[in-house]
């Protein structure tokens, strides 16, 4: 198996995943995920070169890895967890608030996302783009 590598940001004093998680096996989008030890990915339209474009997809059970503490690591890789509250609030702080924090992350354009793409600079670095 290949070792997945993926990249990072520095937003503030926080690092964050630049991308997406692609790990685990494909099941067909009609079943759902379960607790049997095997990490379990949708790809968008059952295609796996769509989780290899866009990463997986995942229920929330399946994320936290069935885990209910808040900030687990979930599926991520080691020596990171699922974001808890806090730090999504923090990085929206930092980023300027609810009103602007998404457009500073967000491709500017509209070559991924729907017109008007009001506000979009990703003056983060981030690149937040759409999956589909």
């Amino acid at each position: 198996m290949r070792l997945k590598i993926y990249r990072t940001i520095q937003i503030g004093n926080q690092c964050w995943l630049k991308d997406n998680l692609n790990i685990g096996s494909r099941i067909n989008g009609s079943l759902d995920q379960t607790d049997n030890g095997i990490i379990e990915k949708y790809c968008y339209n059952n295609l796996e070169s769509n989780c290899d474009n866009y990463g997986g997809l995942y229920q929330w059970g399946e994320t936290m890895n069935y885990s209910t503490s808040e900030g687990s690591k979930g599926i991520c890789p080691d020596g990171w967890h699922i974001p808890r509250d806090i730090e999504w609030i923090a990085l929206r702080i930092y980023l300027g608030g609810i009103d602007t924090a998404g457009g500073k992350m967000k491709e500017p354009r509209n070559s991924h996302w729907h017109s008007p793409n009001t506000g979009a600079t990703n003056s983060s670095g981030f690149l937040l783009s759409p999956a589909s």
